[in-house]
Parts: structure tokens; sequence; C-alpha cells
């Protein structure tokens, strides 16, 4: 179609030096005028949907880089929940075999390292401990009142020695009657009685 467009071109040309004027080519020349117009309207709508196509496919680029990044963060997340549900499986299964996890041995390791030994000599007497070392008789080594303490203590006096000159030990004085100081008073026998047994 192109080389017979030409041919009648140049025969026009042909025709307008010469100076012979044929009514047949004048039709054939406004024909391709017409045929140009229209190839050339027709190329401009080419041109603009090409454009429309080259922004479409642009912002489709632009939508798949954006999936592309959603996509590797739900993966980042996806791996992360997959870690921490691997650590609780084996804390359970540790739990279950009867063991500690070892975060928790840790921390009560710690824990113990503060806390003071009980059976080393690190404790310090407190004075809860005083006040009741100071409601102590030292000399029987029993807690007594202080009025108690002081009628026994006023009442009662050590026997002298035996025979043989060895004094009689605690535990006979406690139970030998006869070493047992004699009182007309019964309240103060009963008294002594009870502090001894």
């Amino acid at each position: 179609m192109d080389d017979a467009l030409t041919e009648r071109v140049e025969a026009l040309e042909r025709t307008v030096a010469e100076g012979e004027f044929d009514q047949e080519l004048a039709g054939d020349y406004a024909d391709i005028q017409d045929t140009l117009s229209t190839i050339t309207e027709r190329l401009d709508d080419l041109e603009e949907q090409v454009d429309e196509i080259d922004a479409a496919a642009q912002a489709l680029r632009g939508y798949v880089g954006n999936v592309r990044s959603v996509n590797e963060d739900v993966e980042r997340r996806a791996d992360a929940a997959l870690a921490k549900a691997e650590a609780l499986e084996s804390s359970f299964e540790t739990l279950e075999a009867g063991g500690v996890p070892e975060a928790q041995a840790g921390d009560e390791i710690e824990a113990r390292a503060g806390e003071p030994t009980k059976a080393g000599g690190d404790e310090q007497p407190t004075e809860r401990t005083h006040a009741a070392e100071r409601g102590r008789c030292h000399e029987c080594g029993r807690r007594h009142g202080a009025r108690s303490h002081q009628q026994s203590s006023g009442d009662v006096t050590r026997p002298e020695a035996t025979d043989g000159g060895r004094s009689p030990s605690r535990s006979e004085q406690q139970t030998d009657p006869s070493l047992l100081p004699e009182e007309s008073d019964g309240t103060g026998r009963l008294q002594r009685i009870r502090e001894l047994l």
C-alpha cells in the first residue's frame, strides 16, 4: 500500500510540474489527504493509550513492591512467633519431665545467692534473741517471772557439802526431798516444787 501511495504522489507531482491536470488524480490527492489525516489521528490515540498503559504498569509495579515488603514483614513476624512457640514448647516439655527451665533455674540461683545461710555462722543475734536470754535464769536455765525468781533465789539456799566434801548435784537437789529447805509457808514450798518440775 505504501508503494502504491508513493506512485500516486509521484504521478501527481509530475502532473503539477508539467502543467497537465487530471481530475482523477485530483480526486486521488484529496483521498490521500483524508487518509493521512485519519492515520495521524489514530496515531495520536495510540500514543495516548500507550501512555495510559505505561502509567498503569508503573502503578502495578509499585503495588507489587508494597506487597513484597508486606510479605517480608509478615514472614519476619511469623518467624519470631514460631521461635517463641518453640521456646514455650521446650519449657513445657522440661516441666513435664520434672526439670526446671533454664531461665527459672538461673533466677532461683540468683535468689538463693542473696539469702543468708541457715547452717553457717552468718546469722546475727536479734533483739528478740537478747530479750529471750534476759528472761531466763542463769542458774537453772529456765524462764521465770520477776517475782517468782526473786522469791526462789532468796528462799532456796545451797546445801552444805555432804560426807566426803562433795556438794550434791543439781539433779540430787531436785529429787531428794530432804535437801529442800523446810519452810512453814506451804504456798512457798508449792511454788518451789512447781519451779523444780
